[in-house]
């Protein structure tokens, strides 16, 4: 996995906790600019509130609602685990290579993720963030398959 991989993914996360915490801090956008860094973080805050008003529609406890949203997170973070294995093993993988230690690093995170989302009840948050997972990880794959090497 080279280092510009590294700083993509890390860039990726930058760019996603910067535009969560603007949208959540300042009013609505109001320029093209404005826009384009709240993006993300709209969607994040629109999708964990109408996952939250799903809950309270629900008959069924918002507990047991939050643990399945977790568990339903499962699905985008096992893609995006894969999308950034295929990213660090293209275009020819050695054995033991790079997308296997991003391989099993991403299983350990997203176990533990979703176990935290069990956990603390934020199961909603987590699903959001998984979704946004994916497309860092067809991101990630997509600049290694144009730019790699």
């Amino acid at each position: 996995m080279g280092a510009y991989q590294v700083f993509v993914w890390l860039f990726a996360w930058g760019f996603v906790g910067a535009s969560i915490v603007v949208a959540s801090t300042s009013g609505d956008p109001t320029t093209v600019t404005d826009s384009l860094i709240q993006f993300v973080g709209l969607f994040y805050l629109d999708t964990v509130s109408t996952l939250r008003e799903f809950t309270e529609l629900t008959a069924i406890a918002p507990r047991w609602t939050d643990a399945g949203y977790a568990v339903v997170s499962v699905v985008p973070l096992g893609v995006h685990v894969f999308l950034a294995t295929a990213a660090a093993a293209y275009p020819d993988e050695e054995p033991l290579g790079a997308g296997d230690a991003v391989f099993g690093l991403g299983t350990i995170v997203g176990f533990c993720a979703v176990l935290a989302g069990l956990v603390f009840g934020l199961g909603a948050q987590l699903l959001a963030g998984s979704v946004i997972a994916v497309g860092i990880g067809v991101a990630m794959f997509g600049i290694e398959v144009a730019f790699g090497s």
